[in-house]
């Protein structure tokens, strides 16, 4: 039996992927969150560039499908113009951060996604598909989704990195924090992540040092329904597809200040 293999390969903007209906172009807004203005003008460009179809997706994206080939260059100018997409494909492509919704301006989860997007270019080079979680808010509600390095509290309402597949992690300080992460990294690789992949299956199969695996994370807890909180609306998206029409009624409807993914 041959061992499993990570298949494909994360589309970026610059970077799509073909599909049955065209190219899909994903959008990775900066910690997950999109002011109104910027929502309207993803669903403007899915409008006239693409077939009037946006995905979300399980990281915290956007996808515009539908896009040919000729549309792609100039849909990628007014993104980048708009603030939406980097600038420097390489960069585009390691900004496979998730952070945990309903942070607030300037809290913890706030800060590490700031702190950690500037120094990214100086992580090593990991597989495509390599994803980092800020899960720091009083309790983690991103276990379910695909990352393998995560930062989130241990139970004491203390920062930790914690391998993704490792029951624990190591406790750190915010200013230490992206160190931990490169040295984190430099690990997975040195060790032959690359031939893995993905954390969860290296880590099953390359001891973790052992002073990584100390301190105990906080207990998860579910993220919230569908509906009107002090946070603002919470929307469910069925299979994560919807149409233009759909995203633009639901912007008119809630008038938000932000979107978050």
């Amino acid at each position: 039996m041959n061992a499993p293999g990570i298949r494909g390969w994360c589309p970026t903007a610059h970077r799509p992927m073909m599909s049955g209906d065209g190219l899909l172009v994903r959008i990775r807004p900066g910690s997950g969150r999109m002011t109104a203005a910027q929502a309207r003008i993803v669903a403007d460009l899915a409008r006239r560039f693409g077939n009037g179809l946006i995905d979300l997706t399980s990281r915290a994206g956007l996808q515009i499908r539908g896009v040919t080939g000729n549309a792609h260059p100039e849909l990628v100018r007014k993104l980048v113009a708009e603030e939406l997409v980097d600038a420097d494909p390489e960069i585009e492509a390691r900004r496979n951060i998730v952070v945990a919704p309903f942070w607030i301006a300037g809290d913890l989860t706030d800060r590490l996604a700031h702190a950690l997007a500037l120094r990214l270019p100086e992580l090593p080079q990991l597989p495509a598909k390599s994803g980092i979680a800020i899960d720091t808010g009083t309790a983690p509600v991103l276990r379910d989704v695909s990352a393998d390095f995560r930062f989130e509290r241990d139970g004491e309402g203390e920062l930790l990195l914690r391998a993704d597949g490792a029951a624990r992690g190591l406790r750190i300080d915010e200013a230490g924090a992206f160190d931990a992460l490169n040295r984190m990294a430099a690990w997975f690789v040195e060790t032959g992540g690359g031939r893995s992949g993905r954390m969860r299956r290296h880590v099953s199969q390359a001891p973790l040092p052992g002073n990584w695996q100390l301190a105990v994370p906080a207990d998860g807890c579910d993220v919230r329904s569908p509906g009107r909180t002090k946070d603002g609306v919470v929307v469910g998206v069925p299979f994560g597809a919807m149409s233009v029409d759909s995203f633009t009624g639901l912007l008119a409807e809630a008038d938000p200040g932000w979107v978050q993914v």
